[in-house]
């Protein structure tokens, strides 16, 4: 047995609490008949768990090897980065949940403050979800634990939870199809979170107990509902970075959503050459930090081939690091930053550039200005964050090329609640037109407020928030809005749509979906098309992938998406669209397509 096996083994033994603190490991001669190895290779073994804080060496005629006082931790914290779950052993895993989780939420309710209660109950509204698929559900169930631990003030528990989440995602994923499973850890986790926030750590032990022991009867009567809990096919892993609970969640959940939905549409239908494509779905909470974490985990655990992320700031920060690890990246923010091929070979986007997109929507108000006594005037309205700084400079420096005059930017940050003393100072300028970054729940309280004011402003939309849900939201106030959108809008003529609103329709019939939810579709659709090439050519790698993705030429996205095309010196997928306006609830085009250029400057 080699040098790394006896470790592990003592490991094992000492998480599973065969020994004590302070107790001493029996004699080297022992060790050496237990593994059937010489006296040189159980002395390296010791060596190591020694470095690794677990045992201290004691010399003299009463001496030998003893447990440090934190080893039973350390051990629990060590097997569980290396610990991948076997199907077969759930309800060992199960049985080990219950010698920990019960005393968690007993230190929870007992310690908790406010902060944390704040906390737990913005993870449980992740369950509240129309439609909790599997990822989500699996990201809910993290994010709830992960709170739970950082209740207890204990870090040894928030240490060891940080840890075990991919034990604990891999578990909860494997019950998930159990019928009842995730309805029954809804309704319990409900309970845990009733006892800590009543400070109740009794009732809340009994439950947390009460609620393992349920999922493993689920478990074990589980071939009777016909279900078997088998290994899967091989898989490529994509990890997914969203905001499913903070400042831009209304995007993140509907985009998860088609996300999850395409790939689940894929892999029914033959996967990518008969592999299954895995979303790992996390939560960032819009901050670009805990992305940064989610990322590591994704490299280090996970071993993803590749990520998408939504926040722009949250791209910016990994893009390098990620280029560098050969981790590519068929992400969710087009910053004309990140399209230099020299610089980020492996990360692609499916629509224009935020900076494309403003340059599109500058070049319609010239052809459209009609007055010839003046040049048209212009502000932007954005929030003071990496999305909403993106286009400005490009934009500005297009603009007066174009003639336009530009006025004082007005900063609206999120939430968006109150907008007037923005909208008076725009007003002083009295511009003409006001380009709005955001998204559509935000951008919502600028027309609310802008109809107030009787400001005759014409305000243009960006892509995020010129969606369905800025007419849902805004009613008659946005009425006459103008928007870039490169992508269809949910239900539209085009051939890709048919596949899309059946899978949505039979799988979420209550659910109202918008182009947030096409935006999911499209990328998923795009990114495995790509894949298939890759693999049929052997190349199913990032190197691979980025010499399919450059050789695209006007690729059809079936209407979801403008033509995409890729080149070995820009990675911009196109830089045509068309402005829409609304009109009467719908969403009316108001030009054809609008092309820019691929003018080197811009990226």
């Amino acid at each position: 047995m080699v040098i790394e096996e006896i470790v592990k083994s003592i490991k094992k033994d000492i998480a599973e609490g065969k020994f004590r603190p302070d107790q001493r490991l029996p004699v080297e001669k022992v060790l050496q008949e237990q593994f059937s190895v010489g006296r040189g290779t159980i002395r390296e073994a010791i060596k190591i768990l020694e470095g690794m804080g677990l045992v201290w060496i004691k010399k003299g005629r009463k001496g030998g090897v003893f447990l440090t006082d934190d080893s039973v931790q350390l051990a629990w914290a060590s097997l569980s980065s290396k610990f991948q779950l076997e199907e077969s052993k759930i309800l060992s895993y199960i049985e080990f949940r219950k010698m920990i989780e019960p005393k968690m939420t007993f230190f929870a309710a007992s310690n908790r403050t406010g902060d944390d209660i704040k906390k737990i109950k913005a993870a449980l509204e992740q369950f509240d979800s129309e439609a909790l698929s599997l990822e989500l559900f699996a990201a809910a169930t993290e994010a709830f634990y992960k709170t739970l631990a950082a209740a207890t003030q204990n870090n040894y528990f928030v240490n060891f939870y940080r840890q075990t989440l991919s034990a604990l995602a891999q578990a909860t994923k494997l019950v998930y199809e159990i019928p009842k499973c995730a309805e029954t850890s809804r309704y319990f986790y409900a309970q845990i979170f009733e006892a800590i926030e009543n400070k109740e750590p009794g009732k809340g032990e009994i439950v947390s107990e009460s609620y393992l022991v349920q999922i493993g009867d689920f478990v074990k009567n589980a071939r009777q509902h016909g279900i078997h809990i088998a290994g899967r096919k091989k898989t490529i892993k994509w990890g997914i970075i969203q905001d499913l609970s903070n400042m831009t969640v209304d995007y993140g959940k509907q985009s998860a959503m088609g996300l999850i939905d395409a790939a689940r549409y894929v892999n029914e239908n033959g996967g990518i050459n008969g592999k299954e494509l895995e979303l790992i779905v996390h939560d960032d909470k819009y901050i670009i930090e805990e992305g940064e974490k989610i990322y590591q985990r994704f490299r280090d655990e996970e071993k993803v081939f590749g990520i998408y992320v939504q926040a722009t700031g949250t791209n910016l920060k990994i893009a390098h690091r990620a280029m560098q690890d050969e981790i590519f990246m068929f992400s969710g923010a087009p910053s004309a930053k990140l399209c230099d091929p020299a610089e980020f070979p492996y990360y692609f986007c499916i629509y224009p550039t935020y900076s494309d997109m403003a340059r599109i929507a500058i070049k319609h108000i010239r052809e459209t200005w009609t007055n010839p006594d003046r040049n048209p005037r212009l502000v932007f309205l954005f929030p003071d964050n990496p999305y909403g700084r993106d286009p400005l400079n490009a934009s500005k420096s297009y603009a007066e090329e174009l003639e336009i005059e530009i006025g004082p930017d007005q900063i609206i940050n999120w939430p968006t609640i109150d907008t007037s003393a923005q909208l008076s100072a725009m007003q002083e300028y009295n511009p003409d037109f006001a380009f709005i970054s955001s998204t559509a729940k935000n951008a919502v309280s600028i027309f609310k407020d802008a109809h107030r004011m009787a400001i005759k402003t014409k305000f243009i939309c960006n892509m995020r928030a010129f969606n369905e849900e800025l007419i849902r939201l805004g009613s008659t106030t946005v009425e006459g809005a103008l928007g870039v959108q490169p992508l269809a809008f949910y239900g539209d003529n085009v051939s890709g749509m048919e596949k899309i609103v059946k899978a949505h329709d039979q799988w979420h019939p209550y659910h109202y979906p918008t182009l947030i939810y096409i935006d999911g579709w499209a990328n998923i659709l795009v990114l495995v098309a790509a894949l298939k090439m890759a693999d049929d050519a052997g190349e199913l790698s990032a190197a691979g992938l980025k010499k399919v993705f450059e050789g695209f030429r006007n690729f059809n996205t079936e209407g979801l998406t403008p033509p995409i095309s890729f080149f070995e010196h820009d990675h911009r997928a196109s830089t045509k669209t068309r402005v829409f306006k609304i009109s009467n609830d719908a969403f009316i085009p108001v030009s054809d397509y609008i092309d820019v250029g691929r003018s080197k400057r811009f990226i």
